[in-house]
């Protein structure tokens, strides 16, 4: 058995370790079992999804976060097309140009 549960069926409060959440109309109270300083990293993050997963008599919780990141420009891009027909290859590197050649064993 596998749920997906959002806000309106699970409830997380990472500051007393506990996942509450409510499957057919049942509700369970599911205490995270890690090390205090790994969970202690997650107290500033909101969470947006509960994924639990029943398998062979073993309860599996996922608690999934909402994180925003900063965005990277890259310093250039470099692409490889191998002709898979043909031996010959296309290198484009933005920055430096476009190269051909013959593509060696």
């Amino acid at each position: 058995m596998t749920a997906s549960l959002d806000y309106e069926d699970a409830r997380v409060n990472i500051g007393n370790h506990v996942v509450k959440v409510i499957l057919r109309n049942n509700r369970y109270t599911l205490r995270i079992i890690h090390r205090k300083e790994y969970i202690e990293g997650f107290k500033n993050l909101k969470w947006k999804e509960v994924h639990l997963k029943y398998v062979n008599g073993v309860l599996y919780v996922s608690i999934i976060f909402e994180v925003t990141y900063k965005l990277y420009v890259p310093r250039g891009v470099l692409a490889l097309d191998t002709n898979l027909g043909k031996r010959w290859f296309t290198m484009a590197q933005v920055l430096g140009g476009i190269r051909q050649g013959l593509l060696m064993r």
